[in-house]
């Protein structure tokens, strides 16, 4: 963390100098109108990136490693694991960051606060300054011959489980992770899928059991009720177990049926002690397209 630390506080000192030394005192005005535009990310990110530049605490108590990410060990190591650190949320940082000298709460920092940085990988607001600085004036940047800038896309990570933004013109994180989402929920799932139970989660009843993808081979999968429902509509094959044994799932009046009738979801065997970690399968989905799309693409 300490390495990230010392290049973070360099890439700072670097947009707070264009930030207020190049672009604010050449034309105040056109440039904190581009910059504090609510609709421009990449404008509330250099807005936002004040608050942790100018505050008095070290940088490594306004990051979240996170940890539970990392990856590795690295090729070639045996103890240098890849991180991918966030922005910690407000709430968990000291009120003087968003406060003037004056000690008054800067409403306006605190919000772009919240909306461009607050959770986002560090490079992704990184990144999100270079674009908006290079829209301005892109004679300022280094370039190759063929007019991309020079040094970009950064060299790819050595271990690459999932995706990760390296260019300031790729998608963020979140955008990525939202369009690949979208395609997975868009495809049939691999298999036919038996519903074992429920799960109870933070974002309410999830649906857990078996993927058949052949050879006698079953994967486990997660899914809430409304993109099963989704899924039986477009043709994918669901069963559910029943007191009597499996039966297929049709799809009746928007909610899941069998030919015996609706599924009461809250009567479904309650998996949360099962030996599988249901709610953790849950959560990697959530926190991870790309595992969430392999889950559904297995056959």
């Amino acid at each position: 963390v300490d390495g990230v630390v010392v290049a973070l506080d360099q890439a700072l000192v670097t947009i707070r100098t264009l930030d207020l030394e190049v672009f604010d005192a050449s034309d105040p005005t056109a440039y904190r109108a581009a910059r504090d535009d609510p609709a421009s990310r990449e404008g509330m990110t250099v807005r936002a990136l004040t608050a942790p530049r100018n505050s008095a605490v070290h940088h490594a108590d306004v990051i979240d490693p996170d940890v539970a990410s990392a990856s590795g060990p690295v090729p070639g190591t045996a103890d240098r694991y890849l991180i991918n650190p966030r922005w910690k949320d407000r709430s968990e940082l000291p009120a003087r960051m968003f406060e003037d000298q004056k000690r008054r709460h800067q409403k306006a920092l605190a919000d772009a606060y919240d909306s461009a940085c607050a959770g986002v990988p560090v490079l992704d607001t990184l990144l999100d300054a270079l674009a908006f600085f290079d829209r301005l004036a892109p004679a300022l940047a280094r370039r190759r011959p063929d007019g991309a800038l020079d040094g970009f896309p950064l060299p790819p990570y050595p271990l690459a489980f999932r995706y990760r933004r390296l260019a300031p013109d790729w998608p963020t994180e979140r955008e990525w992770d939202q369009r690949a989402r979208a395609a997975a929920q868009a495809a049939l799932p691999g298999g036919s899928r038996t519903v074992k139970g429920t799960v109870g989660t933070p974002d309410g009843l999830v649906l857990c059991g078996d993927t058949a993808v052949g050879h006698g081979r079953t994967e486990s999968f997660t899914e809430c009720p409304e993109q099963v429902v989704l899924d039986v509509e477009a043709g994918a094959t669901y069963f559910v177990t029943l007191p009597d044994g499996p039966a297929a799932c049709v799809v009746t009046g928007g909610a899941l049926a069998t030919a015996a009738g609706p599924v009461d979801l809250s009567s479904l065997p309650d998996l949360s002690g099962d030996s599988r970690p249901w709610a953790d399968l849950w959560a990697l989905c959530q926190d991870d397209a790309e595992h969430y799309r392999r889950q559904r693409a297995l056959a």
